[in-house]
């Protein structure tokens, strides 16, 4: 499966392409809240989505556009469960924040926007502890070798992973991670 990732800037534009994208048969929607360039709506975003999402409101610094408070986010994340969204993705530092609640799928990430790390499994298996439904590993490659290590890491996992490599030499990742056993990729 893939998921689509929709960030616009006004409420009204992401609901109308999500009802789109829906209607052209996508079956996940990412909705990345930090692009809205208002105070978020989550109620006016979720309440009678037309499909499955994943709630994301990424920080700066692991490469969104989040410009408000970091409370404000947080809170924002654990609204998201709290209205019953399919999935919420939350950064592995700060997962112990934001409690599981309800039928919410946890996806823990991490992104690492200049390389792949060496230490993977350990890194999938310290996300993994954080309560995690699905383990999302995001990096960038920096060589072929990057794309053979994630895909690796993918197939041995024993919780659903989403591996996925970033930049021209990565997109491969994203083409063939449900090959390997991710359970969708964006």
């Amino acid at each position: 499966m893939i998921c689509v990732t929709l960030g616009r800037s006004r409420h009204k534009r992401m609901i109308a392409e999500h009802q789109f994208l829906v209607e052209q048969g996508v079956e996940l929607v990412e909705l990345r809240l930090d692009y809205i360039g208002r105070a978020v709506s989550l109620n006016r975003l979720v309440t009678n989505r037309p499909g499955p999402v994943v709630i994301t409101a990424r920080r700066r610094e692991d490469g969104g556009r989040w410009l408000k408070t970091e409370q404000e986010r947080l809170m924002l994340l654990r609204s998201s469960i709290a209205a019953g969204v399919e999935y919420v993705d939350i950064e592995a530092d700060i997962a112990a924040q934001i409690p599981r609640y309800g039928d919410t799928k946890r996806i823990i990430s991490f992104h690492d926007m200049e390389e792949t790390p060496q230490n993977l499994e350990d890194l999938h298996a310290a996300m993994a502890e954080e309560d995690a439904d699905i383990v999302k590993i995001a990096t960038l490659a920096n060589s072929f070798s990057d794309n053979v290590r994630m895909f690796n890491l993918i197939r041995n996992a024993k919780l659903p992973t989403i591996g996925i490599c970033m930049g021209e030499i990565g997109t491969i990742t994203r083409i063939l991670a449900n090959r390997f056993g991710a359970p969708f990729t964006y």
